[in-house]
């Protein structure tokens, strides 16, 4: 499958700009276009290197994850309302149960992916969908206002 990207348009009076990735979670290389094309978006809107690092790691963490425990189709949306994007990430694998902590073993492996977007987006939610796979939300500071920081606390 290659990965498409498409704008997606909104009801009339709304804010809202979408645009919309979708690629198989094996196409590293439509997954670094999906990355290099958030970036572009956050860009426009005024976003600092911080705002996109930020969101760079947000998306690398919930890819990974896809391509660990969801292999196959993955759909990437980044809503652009006002100054707080919103990342969505949906697949269709067997959906779970989010659970921000870190790992009782703190030299696990894993573990720590989602922990950690949870600890970066301003707010984060996993749910499962209908018919199967995981929607994950990732809604981002404000631009301006990243927060790696939180990395090292």
């Amino acid at each position: 499958m290659s990965s498409r990207s498409h704008d997606v348009s909104r009801a009339e009076g709304l804010a809202t700009q979408s645009k919309r990735w979708t690629f198989s979670s094996d196409d590293a290389v439509s997954a670094q276009g999906m990355q290099r094309g958030v970036a572009e978006c956050l860009e426009r809107l005024g976003a600092t290197p911080e705002d996109t690092m930020t969101a760079q790691v947000i998306l690398s963490e919930l890819i990974g994850n896809i391509v660990r425990h969801a292999p196959g189709s993955v759909v990437v949306i980044l809503e652009a309302t006002d100054d707080r994007p919103v990342v969505h990430v949906l697949d269709r694998g067997r959906g779970f149960r989010f659970r921000p902590q870190l790992p009782v073993d703190p030299f696990a492996e894993s573990g720590r992916g989602l922990f950690l977007v949870d600890s970066l987006a301003s707010e984060f939610t996993v749910s499962r969908r209908k018919g199967g796979g995981t929607h994950a939300v990732a809604v981002l500071h404000p631009i301006g206002t990243a927060r790696m920081e939180t990395i090292a606390s």
